[in-house]
């Protein structure tokens, strides 16, 4: 629960964020100033290709992340383990092997 409210703030934030950074450069509207009957435009004056190209891209690195973190320590940890093993022989599906001799050319 808290992760998916995690990518929705950074989804949310994002915009915003770029808004503060860029202000009105590259802001092209996702309605292309389309305007209905009523005189208002479809989506608004605040949506933006820029905004929303943002907050996919950051909401998916945030999820990229967070996969990576929850999976990376174990990783990690098997990386160890297989460092600390390296000389010893394994079982392997096609028999037993282990480290090379040096007598062979």
């Amino acid at each position: 629960m808290i992760q998916a409210i995690a990518l929705l703030v950074a989804a949310n934030g994002a915009p915003v964020l770029i808004n503060k950074a860029l202000g009105k450069r590259w802001a092209w509207p996702v309605d292309n100033k389309l305007k209905l009957r009523d005189g208002r435009r479809l989506f608004g004056n605040t949506k933006t290709w820029r905004g929303l190209c943002s907050a996919v891209c950051v909401a998916t690195l945030a999820a990229l992340f967070k996969r990576n973190r929850a999976f990376g320590g174990g990783i990690i940890r098997r990386f160890g383990n297989g460092r600390r093993f390296a000389g010893k022989l394994y079982q392997t599906p096609y028999g037993v092997r282990g480290k090379q001799s040096s007598a062979r050319s």
